[in-house]
């Protein structure tokens, strides 16, 4: 017999910092410039570039985002220059925690979701309302990596070399500036009175405001995705804000008590698999039957996720005619591609007999197993404090 455990996430309500529909109404402001063409997509190229600049070489940014179209879905995170990453999630339905701690993404939601996500029943009650370990391939959705601030940057500079329907080039053309695609430049006024170039970004566009000095204020550039199936559409947009004192302090806050639920956080492994040899029934005379079986896993070598050990456990359903019905079971820890003996005895009550009687007893078992990662806690939390320390001289 052999259980799989652990499935590929299909579905992470997360890959999310994609986009921020912009409610607020806007308008072309009166008197935009209808000669000067040049002049102006040139105001509007250097407003880009500063942002973009002044974008790189923040210490923190905060993301927040709304799915087009679906007034309750939205996407808060922060995301620090070292790909530290806290924040929340509610698209589709799900609602999930999302933290990066040590260059590792864990993921928090309730037992649904998790079974919305792929997670089989016992992985989903297990995961359920915990911190598990996941891999953002299986995600769609790599915020550690992929949305610090410098690597949103380079995103918005290489898809500004990009001509609309044409493929990004693999590499930035080598001037040091990014040329605009050419496009039409559209000056708006925002519903909250902020004045933005709305200027084309490859097939996307930015707003930057007007005003120096210049800031990002949103984009739908798709951010953050990864995989071969990001499961949030692009189209929407994304809002850039940065992070105060305060705000800092609350992130770093959420990141420590986050630190704390990763004692024995769990791991959604995929391709993970959980083998068990013949198994062997023993009853002696007495009434005592016990069942025994070997168990091994195989983990593929050079898996990205970080498993300390595996959490087996054995069920076994011993039926004894005319004894009726007992249940055993077994749990240990098993190492990644390493072997392990279990067992588990029940006792039949025997009625008391002046001639030899014998008792047909028939057993069924069942085995599974959840991936464990047990970080170090302590030194978590010291990096913890020590980026705090950091980034408080930087802001």
């Amino acid at each position: 017999m052999m259980t799989r455990v652990g499935r590929g996430m299909r579905a992470a309500a997360v890959a999310a910092v994609f986009g921020l529909a912009v409610t607020a109404c806007e308008s072309p402001v009166p008197g935009s410039p209808t000669a000067g063409e040049d002049q102006f997509e040139y105001a509007a190229q250097q407003a880009f570039d500063q942002a973009v600049s002044a974008l790189a070489s923040r210490p923190v940014m905060r993301y927040t985002s709304t799915v087009a179209g679906a007034t309750d879905e939205k996407i808060s995170i922060a995301v620090t220059k070292s790909g530290s990453v806290y924040g929340t999630s509610n698209v589709d339905g799900r609602k999930m925690t999302l933290a990066v701690l040590g260059g590792k993404l864990y993921v928090r939601t309730d037992k649904k979701a998790w079974g919305q996500l792929g997670a089989k029943p016992s992985e989903a009650k297990e995961f359920a309302n915990r911190f598990v370990v996941t891999d953002p391939e299986d995600v769609g959705f790599d915020p550690g990596t992929l949305l610090t601030p410098q690597k949103v940057a380079d995103r918005l500079k290489d898809e500004a070399t990009t001509e609309p329907g044409e493929e990004r080039a693999p590499s930035p053309p080598s001037s040091t500036e990014p040329q605009l695609s050419r496009g039409k430049v559209e000056r708006l006024k925002l519903d909250d009175g902020t004045e933005v170039y709305r200027v084309p970004v490859g097939d996307y566009t930015a707003d930057v405001t007007v005003s120096k000095p210049h800031t990002l204020v949103s984009t739908n550039v798709p951010l953050g995705q990864t995989g071969s199936d990001p499961l949030v559409p692009s189209g929407a947009r994304t809002s850039f804000d940065d992070v105060g004192e305060n705000q800092l302090r609350t992130l770093f806050k959420s990141l420590s008590n986050a630190v704390k639920g990763l004692r024995n956080a769990g791991v959604l492994v995929p391709n993970f698999q959980l083998r068990q040899g013949s198994g062997k029934l023993d009853c002696a005379v007495g009434g005592k039957c016990t069942a025994k079986v070997k168990v091994s896993n195989s983990y593929p070598s050079g898996a990205e996720l970080p498993v300390t050990q595996f959490d087996v456990k054995l069920n076994v359903t011993m039926v004894a005619t005319g004894l009726g019905t007992k249940r055993c079971s077994d749990s240990a820890g098993m190492r990644p591609n390493s072997s392990i003996s279990m067992s588990c005895s029940a006792n039949f009550n025997l009625a008391p007999s002046y001639t030899p009687r014998s008792y047909p007893v028939r057993a069924t078992w069942a085995i599974s197993a959840m991936a464990k990662y047990k970080p170090q806690v302590a030194k978590l939390r010291a990096a913890v404090d020590r980026e705090l320390d950091e980034l408080l001289d930087e802001i």
